[in-house]
């Protein structure tokens, strides 16, 4: 029988590994990804999107089962990611053929743009990450190491690992199976009592629960892992930045499918804006525990985070449904992630943050504005070009391009490698941007730091 090292062994799970998070990555960009889980038309696409949703789970479980080198997933993977991918290979017909109906005129326009992976591709990266997947499962599952025990505390480990798999099965939930509830011919219409009360709008009941979750989600994962080695704290705060990674890799499929918010193009996907960019920030901080990506994460991106649940934006410039349509629950869930991930591991005290660490930030957020605006004037000047300026696309990128304020203000152009900048609007949201994020420290330093301080006095005394 042949027998391959443990060595190797782990060298392949993880070269494998790499692989399988490249291919799924790819996939996030076809349409076919994500629109099935928001219509589901019969009971066979019932199973298919249940065993798609396993799949995503695996994309966290996996990883972690591999980088993190954990038991704690165990009898899932083996029971469930050995199978379920191969299962899901039946509806591969179903799946590469999926039928795209355009949700707009915009969408028709820029079709060619969104839907730019051809269908043979789609296939190959659909069976790619199966294959792989099982793959990786499988040898997991012939790795793992033989151990004496009852057949009672057999059944006692299983029911605990697939106790710990379930929170990872519900965070990696497609936010979009509520679209086949709500919507134009599901059973709650737009025109609907229920519709109206479930509708979301700043400063309602909904946009003051949604705020307080924050907080409250924020203040028990920190009591959870308060007392918890250091070691075990990235555990868990590495298991939150992959299914933040899953869940915000989503939109890119949305996008090109039934659209987010008031964006129905792939352009939209690039991550420009404060809290888009912040999402892989954020990760690669807590994946490398490097003090320079916590810094720009704790003190721009946990701001920028909260700053949006301060405010949605212009309800007449938004279009986030109900509270169960997959624009609310993706922005509420990616956001609310990302403040937990940008602010646990200084609340924590596996960092200090010092008012000389905001120098770095600011140059970073400084080179931000910059970039976001020179790709959103880029993209507007060659979709305009291409498509007429009556159908040209403003990104804006960083809330660099439409903004009330800087319709109001004098322009002042300045001109760098053939693009306008509006020099005076582009330095005042800097500064605004600046101000957000001192206020948000300060706020930080007089609730958090000054009660450490008492703390620490009251003990002395």
């Amino acid at each position: 029988m042949l027998k391959i090292s443990a060595k190797k062994l782990r060298i392949t799970q993880i070269t494998l590994t790499i692989i399988l998070l490249a291919v799924s990555f790819a996939s996030f960009f076809s349409f076919n990804y994500f629109y099935s889980f928001g219509h589901i038309q019969n009971f066979g696409d019932a199973i298919f999107t249940l065993l798609q949703w396993l799949k995503l789970a695996g994309l966290v479980a996996i990883p972690v089962a591999v980088f993190l080198k954990t038991k704690r997933f165990d009898a899932p993977i083996k029971t469930l990611l050995v199978l379920t991918p191969l299962l899901s290979l039946f509806w591969t017909n179903q799946y590469i053929n999926l039928a795209k109906i355009p949700v707009n005129s915009y969408q028709e326009i820029y079709w060619n743009l969104n839907m730019f992976m051809p269908k043979i591709l789609v296939l190959i990266l659909f069976i790619l990450q199966s294959v792989l997947m099982a793959i990786i499962a499988t040898t997991l599952w012939l790795g793992g190491q033989k151990t004496e025990k009852t057949s009672t505390q057999n059944r006692a480990q299983k029911t605990k690992q697939f106790a710990n798999f379930l929170p990872i099965f519900l965070i990696t939930m497609p936010l979009n199976l509520f679209n086949n509830i709500f919507g134009e011919g599901r059973l709650v219409a737009p025109d609907s009592a229920l519709y109206s009360f479930l509708k979301f709008k700043n400063f309602t009941v909904w946009h003051f629960l949604a705020l307080a979750t924050v907080f409250f989600v924020t203040f028990l994962v920190y009591r959870f892992l308060k007392n918890k080695s250091s070691q075990t704290r990235y555990k868990y705060l590495r298991v939150l930045a992959l299914a933040l990674l899953v869940q915000y890799m989503s939109k890119a499929s949305m996008l090109i499918g039934d659209g987010y918010n008031v964006y129905y193009t792939i352009l939209a996907f690039i991550p420009l804006f404060i809290c888009n960019i912040g999402v892989p920030v954020a990760a690669l901080a807590i994946f490398l525990k490097k003090k320079v990506l916590n810094n720009i994460a704790f003190f721009v991106h946990a701001a920028g985070a909260l700053a949006v649940f301060v405010y949605f934006g212009r309800d007449e410039m938004s279009n986030f449904g109900t509270v169960f349509n997959y624009s609310f629950l993706y922005f509420c869930f990616t956001h609310c992630v990302l403040f937990m991930i940008c602010v646990l591991p200084t609340l924590l005290g596996e960092f200090k943050f010092r008012l000389r660490n905001s120098v770095i930030p600011m140059i970073y957020y400084a080179v931000v504005i910059f970039i976001a605006a020179a790709v959103s004037q880029f993209i507007t000047s060659m979709t305009g070009a291409k498509y007429g300026e009556v159908n040209a696309i403003y990104p804006n990128f960083a809330f660099t391009q439409n903004s009330p304020i800087a319709n109001s203000l004098p322009v002042i152009n300045v001109n760098i490698f053939g693009l306008n900048f509006d020099a005076l609007y582009l330095s005042l949201l800097f500064v605004a941007y600046v101000i957000i994020f001192f206020v948000v420290y300060g706020g930080y330093y007089l609730i958090i730091e000054r009660r450490k301080c008492f703390v620490k006095t009251k003990n002395v005394i």
